[in-house]
């Protein structure tokens, strides 16, 4: 059952008004011009009576300046330029009025903006801001393309920031990460920038909030059970909100939180919604069932009317948003191969002409890469772009002084992590990364083991079609252990394992395959080195569907197991053998909540075990912040050294040793300044480390020219399939 709006019945009670003449005040004629530029879509009707209140209402000055505001906006969606004379009326005529002076002044600019950017020849981009270590994730501009919304991922809250870069602002204060109950994942701006809406992640659903610009006045808009809440967008600057909340399509009031639903097209799931320019049409992407889940873009009247197709083609369309002052939706297509920018003219909710493309080979969308950030009031697009690599390098090691010659370093070309020394030291194996072009995995990367030989620079690429993690060397040479997933394998029952990676031939054979209902990730829940015994592994795996660690001891030829310890605090990646191959040394968190199963943080610690007695005892308790991420002997077995990442402002990785009978833990030298995640090995005589760091940013950059672009090739769009 429908439920219709308090806004929306005050706006029928005043379209029911029959003539103007019944207004007394400034103030109803003000209604009525509301009436007509929402409600009803008419522009020019309501563009009289807001003229009639700036020549009539004078005395008013609030009134006046309001109405001359509205006029300016009505213009504006009109394409005309009477909008900025309207504007500019408010900044001369209406000084006192500081907040109408401010908006009308903020619309000056962004028409001057647009006004040079048609001056061009073409569609411009540029760089807006880089945001290093990608520490938030940015849902889009503010109308006016001042400001960024974003999440900032240290403690899951709403924040703002200047385009121009600086620090931002918190709107919401949900909590931690540490108590992770609820947290922001989306945002969008009013129309008029003075209210956010936003998408608060919960344990049981997704709600929808509202706050003002300035961090006050939180509300909650829509929360059901069952029914959560996501894509959204504005219609018009504080009246309603059109959302998908599960398969439904609904009209949420900003005033009061009721809602409306539509019916949207029979059997296709929607995925995004927009919001047509003049706020009268919702604009839909929808998934289409058995193709794969490709999108195609509908369109649904905010009256209730039937939804109608907009584009209907066999490739995966995808919604961007209409673009001001123009009656054009942007979406992106792969249908020539690649991800290109294509528009198609909408007129009261009907296509115009076939579509047309506006800009090829924009980028791979929603993959790690190029992600739509939204739409101005200028027609400008803000996109952002997430690049990331790792830079591995070998330096010296001084074991007198144990400090490496970070300023002597020899990079390893290419991004490159997880590197481990073959037992001569003549080697170093590596984890290359590199962005993919295709195959079956949808992920952007594709991860094969290299193995790279020092005095040369030869490397070669071993088991091409295993994606891999967290190599380790057999104590003979001949094989590499690590954590793997076979691109070629697309059964729904593999889930990825341990494999052993003959060196000569490049070959892997699995020697551990997960289980799925282990809830095991094959790429951080397991790991494993081998044991002193060449046919030997010692694995750590963490199974998340009873929470427990476990420490294996396994013969690979005939696969018999030995269980060695077991502990729901366990972590995986932080495993390693003595020289001997008497001791290990792992890791274990200090509660349920903190840190991850493949690291410890402070509170953790540090493990040790005599395989032949079999009990483990604390080695060292970890005290100091940051995250321990890697875990090795010296080579006399004296000490076991650990990497830590420092949380501080310039990050960096500091290396610490504790004595292997227990003790103090003593930092020796850092590296990476200024880094994300920093890993060391080294090698087997103690001569030289290998190291590497993290780096990770998010570009952000605004393609203009839009609508100049598009009156450029709206001929040629009826030409286009």
């Amino acid at each position: 059952m429908r439920t219709i709006t308090v806004t929306a019945l005050a706006l029928l009670c005043f379209a029911a008004v029959p003539d103007l003449a019944v207004a007394q005040t400034g103030h109803d004629l003000f209604q009525q011009a509301l009436v007509k530029e929402r409600a009803d879509g008419d522009l020019r009707g309501a563009i009289e009576i807001y003229e009639r209140i700036a020549r009539e209402f004078t005395s008013d000055r609030t009134l006046a300046a309001r109405a001359l505001v509205q006029l300016g906006r009505c213009f504006e969606k009109l394409g005309s330029t009477e909008a900025e004379r309207a504007y500019q009326r408010v900044v001369r005529e209406f000084s006192d009025q500081d907040e109408l002076v401010l908006q009308a002044r903020s619309r000056l600019a962004v028409l001057q903006r647009a006004a040079q950017a048609a001056e061009g020849s073409g569609i411009t981009t540029r760089q807006v801001q880089v945001i290093p270590l990608a520490g938030i994730q940015i849902f889009g501009p503010t109308p006016d393309g001042e400001q960024l919304l974003y999440v900032d991922w240290d403690n899951g809250n709403l924040a703002i920031r200047d385009t121009r870069g600086g620090k931002g602002r918190f709107l919401t204060t949900l909590g931690s990460w540490e108590d992770p109950e609820q947290y922001v994942w989306g945002g969008s701006a009013s129309p008029d920038g003075q209210t956010v809406a936003y998408l608060v992640a919960e344990v049981s659903t997704s709600s929808l909030h509202s706050v003002r610009i300035d961090g006050s006045d939180h509300r909650v808009l829509y929360r059901r059970e069952g029914a959560p809440v996501g894509s959204h967008a504005w219609i018009g600057d504080n009246g309603q909100i059109v959302a998908l909340a599960g398969e439904q399509i609904l009209l949420i009031s900003v005033a009061d939180g009721t809602d409306l639903a539509l019916e949207g097209p029979e059997s296709l799931a929607p995925r995004k919604v927009s919001a047509s320019t003049d706020y009268r049409h919702a604009t839909l992407q929808v998934a289409v069932a058995g193709d794969g889940d490709n999108g195609d873009i509908w369109t649904i009247a905010l009256d209730g009317a039937e939804a109608v197709p907009l584009v209907q083609h066999p490739a995966d369309d995808r919604l961007l948003g209409s673009l001001p002052g123009t009656n054009d939706v942007l979406f992106l297509s792969d249908r020539n191969g690649r991800w290109d920018l294509w528009a198609i003219r909408v007129t009261d909710g009907q296509a115009e002409a076939r579509p047309r493309m506006v800009r090829p080979n924009v980028g791979q969308p929603a993959t790690g890469g190029w992600e739509p950030l939204g739409i101005t009031e200028d027609g400008s697009l803000f996109y952002s772009v997430y690049t990331r690599w790792f830079s591995t390098s070998v330096a010296p090691f001084d074991p007198t002084t144990e400090t490496a010659d970070e300023e002597s370093a020899t990079a390893i070309l290419g991004s490159n992590f997880g590197a481990t020394w073959s037992p001569d030291g003549e080697y170093v194996a590596v984890v290359n990364e590199q962005v993919r072009s295709g195959g079956p995995d949808p992920g952007p990367y594709r991860r094969p083991l290299h193995v790279h030989h020092l005095a040369t620079g030869v490397e070669r690429e071993l088991a091409s079609d295993v994606h891999a993690r967290m190599p380790r060397w057999s104590r003979d040479g001949r094989f590499i252990l690590m954590n793997g997933r076979d691109e070629a394998n697309q059964s729904p029952d593999y889930h990825g394992g341990l494999y052993k990676v003959d060196v000569e031939s490049g070959e892997a054979t699995a020697v551990l395959e997960l289980e799925g209902e282990t809830k095991t990730p094959w790429w951080y829940g397991i790991s494993g080195v081998w044991s002193a015994e060449s046919d030997a592994i010692i694995y750590s795996q963490y199974y998340g569907n009873v929470m427990e660690g476990r420490l294996v001891w396994r013969e690979l030829e005939s696969g018999r197991e030995r269980l060695l310890y077991r502990d729901s605090l366990l972590t995986t990646r932080l495993l390693a053998l003595s020289p001997d191959g008497n001791r290990l040394v792992f890791g274990v968190r200090d509660s349920l909540r903190g840190g991850g199963v493949a690291s410890i943080s402070a509170g953790g610690r540090l493990m040790i075990m005599d395989l032949a007695e079999g009990e483990p005892r604390e080695l060292y308790h970890i005290h100091e912040p940051g995250t321990v991420g890697s875990l090795q002997w010296t080579p006399d077995g004296g000490h076991v050294l650990f990497s830590r990442t420092e949380e501080v402002e310039e990050r960096r990785t500091g290396v610490w040793r504790v004595p292997a009978e227990g003790g103090t833990a003593e930092r020796l030298w850092n590296f990476g300044e200024g880094h994300f995640g920093g890993r060391f090995s080294l090698s087997p005589d103690g001569s030289h480390v290998a190291f590497h760091v993290y780096t990770q940013e998010r570009e952000v950059f605004v393609m203009e020219n839009l609508k100049a672009a598009l009156v450029g090739n709206s001929d040629s769009g009826r030409r286009q399939q």
